[in-house]
Formats: C-alpha cells, structure tokens, sequence
C-alpha cells in the first residue's frame, strides 16, 4: 500500500489503507498500468 504513509503524514485518517470503516477509494491496473476499474467512496465509477 503506497498511500499509507502519505495520507498518514497529511493527516488523513480515514484514507490510505483497506479496511473496515475507511474510505473505500482504489484503482485496478493491469501490467502495463492502464486504469482498469476505478472505486470511489466504495462505488464503482468506472471498469472496463
């Protein structure tokens, strides 16, 4: 999870990881690093 530790240092508490009762923001890529799905606030907005 490269977003821990950043949200952690700008004091967002409630982002950064997968867990229970946090934002559920996160974007699937495939090997080449193409945007493959998109969750918003544990929401699909976008999949291919």
């Amino acid at each position: 999870m490269a977003s821990t530790t950043p949200a952690r240092a700008l004091g967002f508490g409630h982002v950064g990881s997968l867990r229970s009762g946090l934002d559920a923001n996160l974007v699937v890529l495939n090997q080449e690093l193409q945007v493959q799905a998109v969750m918003a606030n544990g929401d699909w907005v976008s999949e291919s």
